[in-house]
Parts: structure tokens; sequence; C-alpha cells
């Protein structure tokens, strides 16, 4: 069940797009560190960071629940 959000964005959008997509996803949880610190350098009050990943937990809880629904 933990794959649903994927499932449905791979049923959204064409193939390849959905997998780079899901890899550049991939790539940003991993570089999130260094992307964070960019961040902070440049404005260090600003929450980006914060509101970014906010907004990626939120995307992928809809596709989630929209795909346990729709099986």
């Amino acid at each position: 069940m933990v794959f649903l959000y994927g499932v449905r964005l791979l049923k959204l959008v064409p193939l390849g797009v959905g997998m780079a997509l899901m890899m550049g996803a991939g790539a940003a949880l991993v570089f999130w560190p260094f992307i964070d610190a960019l961040f902070r350098r440049r404005n260090p009050k600003s929450e980006v960071g914060t509101v970014i990943g906010s907004l990626g937990i939120i995307i992928a809880l809809v596709f989630f629940v929209w795909e346990a629904l729709a099986t």
C-alpha cells in the first residue's frame, strides 16, 4: 500500500513523464539537505523548504487516498 501514490501518478501521466517525476522526487529527497542549505544561505529566515516539504506530503497523501479508494 505504500506505493499507491506512485501507481496513481503513473496512471495520470504518460509512462516516461511519470518515471522522470518519480526519479526527480527521489533525487530531491537524497539531495534535500544540500537544497535546504542553499535556501537557508540565501535567506536565513526563509521557510521555503518547509513549504515545499509540506506540499509534497499533502500531494502524496491525496494520491494515496485517491488510489486506495479507487481499488
